[in-house]
Parts: structure tokens; C-alpha cells; sequence
């Protein structure tokens, strides 16, 4: 359950998120960045006790809360098919940005400062390990591909292969395990990054395994860009449990 932060809270948190933004901007030489999020766009989350924060910019926040769910509802025959740009075409039809002429305008569009941040609260404060989510860092054919098959590299659409919505897969894979929002990604992603006491990490990443279902488990890895201090989605595999 998603919730609304106070104001007290914002505060604590905008400065650093600002700097962090800016700090990203001069590091991978981005021609411009998207520093700070209005306050409506904030969400409050409790996972296993714990408080967490998502602080998703405009575009991320829709794209999250509606258009996704719209797009498989509408379009379900462009999803989990092996083929990137069949989503993207999807959500091309429910959310047509202002002066976004086609596909690849569109492709460049959501990988362009797209993001939702993630932090941890105690008493008010930030905790931790800061967490950058994007919708994704680009397209790429599939290792091994024998028809051109297509998948997106890092962030959100690459977590959400492995979920569907409604009998719908939620990105290029055909698998159908479900959830019952894209906004539930969120505590799959918190648990992994944040909670998990298992997970492996180094001064680079972060890898962290948890039960996915009877057969499986998901495998995140994170990646720690040190210069920033900042982590971002690398991949997510879907590994065979020991005991299957």
C-alpha cells in the first residue's frame, strides 16, 4: 500500500536527493538532469516494518500507476513476445508525449531522466543506501537470440518480464506470474535491495536472491556506481531453486 509523505519528511529528504541528481548529472556528462520532484509525488511504503520512500518524477509516476496496466489491458498482444519495441508501441498508444513523432523519438524519450528514487526512513531520516530506479537503459537483441528477439536492459520494464498483470505478461517474456499492480514491484525490489540479510555485496554491487516460486528464485543485481554513491538495477535472472 502506497502512501502520501508529510511535509516535515520532503524536506529531509529533498536536499540530498537534489544533490545526488546533481551529482549523477556531472559524473556520466548527461546533457541536462531532472533534480527535483514535486511533493505529490512522493509515496510512503512499509515493507516487513520497515519505511521507505519512492520519489518517481511525472512520467515515471503514470507510467507506473496507469499506463503499463492500460497498455496490457488494450494491447495484451504486444506483451511477452520477445520484442521490446512491441511494448514500447503499446504504451506509445495510451501515453503519446506532446511532440514525440515516433517510436524511436518515443525509445529515446523514456530512457531520458525517467526515474524514481528510493530511500530508507528511521525517525524521519535517511538510512542507507540510496536506490535509483529507471525505466530502462536501453534495448538490446537477447543473448543468444535466433530471431532478432529484443529485451530491455536494466530498470523497471527489465524487472517486469518476469511478472504479469491480470494473465498479461508485463514486458517481453511470456512468463505469467502475477501481481496484483505494477506498483507492486516496488516492495519485490525493496526486499531484495534493502531487506534481504543475504544478499552478497562488494564496493560495485549488490546481488540479492529471493523465492520467486515453487521452482525459482529471482537473482537482482545492483549496481553501485561509486562515484556517485548511488545504485541502479543491473539485471534479474531467474535461477532454479536448490531444492527443484
Amino acid at each position: 500500500m502506497l502512501h502520501f509523505i508529510g511535509r516535515l519528511e520532503f524536506d529531509n529528504i529533498r536536499n540530498l536527493i537534489e544533490k545526488k541528481a546533481t551529482r549523477l548529472k556531472t559524473h556520466e556528462e548527461r546533457e541536462f538532469a531532472r533534480i527535483g520532484v514535486d511533493i505529490s509525488n512522493y509515496r510512503k511504503m512499509s515493507v516487513q516494518g520497515r519505511e521507505f520512500v519512492i520519489i518517481p518524477n511525472n512520467v515515471f509516476l503514470i507510467m507506473l500507476e496507469d499506463v503499463i496496466s492500460t497498455a496490457t489491458e488494450k494491447y495484451p498482444e504486444s506483451f511477452g513476445q520477445r520484442n521490446a519495441y512491441k511494448v514500447l508501441e503499446a504504451l506509445y498508444k495510451v501515453m503519446p508525449p506532446p511532440l514525440i513523432r515516433n517510436l524511436a523519438e518515443y525509445e529515446t524519450f523514456l530512457n531520458t531522466e525517467h526515474f524514481a528514487w528510493v530511500v530508507e526512513l528511521e525517525d524521519g531520516e535517511i538510512k542507507g543506501d540510496i536506490l535509483r530506479l529507471e525505466l530502462f537503459r536501453d534495448i538490446r537483441t537477447e543473448k543468444d537470440a535466433k530471431n532478432g528477439e529484443t529485451e530491455f536492459e536494466g530498470g523497471i520494464f527489465h524487472a517486469f518480464k518476469h511478472y504479469s498483470y491480470k494473465g498479461v505478461p508485463l514486458s517481453t517474456q511470456p512468463d505469467r506470474n502475477e501481481i496484483n499492480h505494477p506498483t507492486a514491484i516496488y516492495a519485490a525490489i525493496i526486499e531484495a535491495f534493502f531487506v534481504n540479510d543475504n544478499k552478497i555485496r562488494d564496493d560495485r554491487r549488490i546481488v540479492s536472491s529471493l523465492p520467486f516460486n515453487e521452482k525459482y528464485h529471482l537473482k537482482f543485481v545492483f549496481y553501485h556506481e561509486k562515484e556517485t554513491d548511488i545504485y541502479f538495477i543491473t539485471t534479474i535472472v531467474k535461477t532454479k531453486s536448490k531444492n527443484t
